[in-house]
């Protein structure tokens, strides 16, 4: 297929080559392992890659595409901004008095009038992971904005991870989704 200064042309064995300008890399479909053919191939699939912060402090590291800012004025906590500011992911890290029941029991209170539905994650990684999703205006008459929620009790710390978006012109929130690359450093 040839489009605009754009030729993908299948190579065969599940391989497609991918020519953009004098920009080519080979992409393998079926596993989706990319070769770039060229220095340029090279810097292009890096700015396309996502980032990766780790908090040395809490032990724990998450992806964010690669034009977004990171503001962690406060090492217990991460904001990561999209540059026009319609989302961001942040990750705070509380130490409570409480067990992760009780501290869950305090923040579904808290959170009741945003949201009155939560979810247990059944995920094989070790630790209990509360999650939620729901919709606000940050100021009355303001944009709507969308939060997925995660609670993450590790070593007797809280983790929270959010994920926030403006609702777009077509009515969609787009949303990483920062909790499924969210991991704890070995």
């Amino acid at each position: 297929s040839e489009h605009r200064g754009l030729d993908a042309k299948y190579i065969g064995d599940g391989w497609w080559r991918i020519e953009l300008s004098t920009t080519c890399w080979r992409v393998n479909e079926e596993t989706n392992e990319v070769e770039p053919e060229s220095q340029t191939a090279v810097e292009l699939i890096e700015a396309m890659t996502l980032k990766t912060y780790c908090n040395p402090q809490y032990g724990y590291c998450v992806n964010y595409p690669p034009s977004w800012v990171v503001k962690d004025e406060d090492k217990s906590a991460v904001c990561i901004i999209r540059p026009d500011g319609n989302a961001d992911i942040f990750i705070g890290v509380t130490e409570t008095p409480f067990d992760f029941d009780q501290y869950m029991a305090k923040r579904k209170l808290w959170l009741a009038d945003l949201y009155y539905q939560f979810n247990m994650i059944e995920d094989n990684i070790g630790y209990p992971v509360w999650s939620m999703d729901y919709t606000y205006l940050n100021v009355p008459g303001g944009q709507r904005w969308y939060c997925r929620h995660y609670f993450l009790h590790h070593r007797g710390l809280v983790y929270e991870v959010i994920n926030f978006a403006v609702q777009n012109e077509s009515g969609s929130f787009p949303l990483p989704d920062a909790y499924k690359s969210f991991h704890f450093q070995q």
